[in-house]
């Protein structure tokens, strides 16, 4: 298989879990030829200068990488072997959050205050910066 079937393989298995416009898959080129670049979007939060993403949102991004890695896992990757000695798959898998992680978050935690003013900022197009 070529690298743009397998990158187009690539994004019919993820868009069935995560919806085609949530998925990007990207091939590199020159001397990383054959590596994916896959991105799967669950909104736009951007983090401010110096922000760090919480505890939720990191057990968030690891269990979407995790379930990505297992949906692509049978897909045929070019590998590299580290100094190590361990084989590697040439990709490089980035998750997005949004600002409803920190909705989710607030309505886990039972914050009323917090889902009122995460409420108001979304529907009135204020960006929401919650730690």
């Amino acid at each position: 298989m070529d690298i743009k079937e397998r990158n187009k393989q690539i994004k019919r298995i993820l868009s069935k879990e995560y919806g085609a416009k949530n998925v990007s898959v990207t091939g590199a080129t020159g001397t990383a030829t054959g590596w994916a670049h896959i991105t799967i979007n669950a909104g736009n939060r951007v983090l401010a200068e110096g922000e760090q993403h919480n505890q939720f949102e990191k057990d968030l991004i690891n269990e979407t990488s995790e379930r990505a890695e297992e949906l692509i896992k049978d897909v045929e990757f070019y590998t590299y072997t580290d100094d190590m000695g361990i084989e590697n798959k040439e990709y490089i898998l980035n998750i997005n959050l949004s600002e409803s992680v920190s909705l989710l978050q607030a309505i886990t935690d039972k914050d009323e205050d917090k889902v009122n003013e995460i409420e108001t900022k979304m529907q009135t197009g204020e960006p929401v910066r919650i730690i």
